[in-house]
């Protein structure tokens, strides 16, 4: 539930351009984020994840238009936008404390010394670093900081909150640390929120849906399950970790690896043979020539067959997904002319 009093809305771009000299990149993006929901951008480096967010919060000159509800803020200075950002540093400033960071942008409106103490001092509380309020920024972890950073930019009571990347910096525990506290404060003030990331793990843990940018354009904007199991297109599938684009006739498809079942077998016309195998804590991946194309399939950690040896493989026709006549169209050009 909305925390009383909170602003919500929905985020709205269309047909968003930005050029950086002679290179366009971003071309005609349109996205909608309803509000209170989390759209995660993923894509390869150089697409243009951040320079969207930047766009959206007004740090970079676009054409195009960016609406909160009915609300053009397209012109709008970006203080004023409604908008908060998350950065993968957490640019603090190490000669304040703690609660002075997060203080900083009600100083700079001008609230009075012990309202926005008092302010910062609660989001402190709620990002659980009330105990280090006095502390400097440099005595921090790498995710404390990002706490305090996540608290100051929720000081202006955001509409949007836009991520770039704030958990890449840190090991596993920490990662998960954050993700939650991010959560649970996007939660709580029901924020709508875009948030970038290049780990599709991350992206899809808390997202209503996923846009996959590449090449400055949105290739596919669907839940987290379609876009996992019904990639638009050969490039969608291996961005967002299934290499799997294989070829039946005149059918261009894909499946997932976690679903594919693989067995050892004494027979050399089944399956097809083991390539590789690598080890994973909780899992193996195999890799192995098949009469569709390379395969990669995960098993259970010391189940993979030897390498050099035949495998059966069984591809569930439920898990299958044919892509569109004129993207296999293109691919088997591509892959095979």
């Amino acid at each position: 539930m909305a925390r009383a009093g909170a602003a919500i809305a929905t985020l709205r771009i269309t047909q968003l351009h930005v050029r950086a000299g002679d290179r366009q990149v971003l071309h005609d993006v349109s996205l909608e984020v309803p509000d209170g929901s989390l759209c995660a951008v993923i894509g390869p480096s150089g697409a243009g994840k951040t320079t969207l967010l930047r766009a959206v919060a007004g740090l970079v000159a676009h054409s195009g238009r960016v609406f909160l509800d009915d609300r053009d803020v397209s012109d709008v200075a970006p203080h004023r936008r409604g908008a908060a950002m998350l950065f993968q540093e957490p640019r603090l400033f190490d000669s304040m404390t703690v609660l002075d960071n997060v203080a900083y942008a009600a100083r700079v409106r001008r609230v009075p010394r012990a309202a926005r103490r008092a302010a910062a001092l609660a989001l402190l509380c709620e990002v659980g670093l009330a105990d280090r309020a006095h502390d400097r920024p440099v005595g921090l972890s790498g995710g404390e900081r990002q706490r305090v950073a996540l608290a100051r930019a929720l000081t202006a009571r955001p509409q949007v909150l836009l991520l770039d990347e704030p958990l890449s910096a840190l090991d596993a525990p920490r990662r998960a640390e954050l993700r939650t506290v991010i959560n649970d404060a996007r939660h709580t003030r029901r924020l709508t929120t875009l948030y970038v990331s290049h780990d599709i793990a991350d992206a899809v843990a808390g997202a209503d849906r996923v846009a996959v940018l590449i090449d400055g354009a949105i290739a596919q904007h669907a839940t987290p399950t379609d876009v996992l199991e019904r990639p638009a297109s050969p490039q969608v599938a291996r961005l967002t970790g299934n290499p799997n684009v294989l070829v039946d006739g005149s059918m261009v498809f894909t499946v997932r690896p976690e679903h594919i079942e693989i067995h050892a077998t004494d027979t050399s016309s089944a399956g097809g043979e083991v390539t590789d195998v690598e080890r994973r804590i909780t899992h193996d991946i195999v890799k192995l020539d098949s009469p569709w194309g390379a395969i990669q399939a995960l098993v259970a950690p010391g189940c993979a067959p030897a390498i050099g040896t035949r495998a059966s493989v069984s591809l569930p026709e439920r898990r299958r997904w044919a892509f569109p006549c004129d993207v296999a169209a293109s691919h088997r050009t591509r892959s095979f002319s």
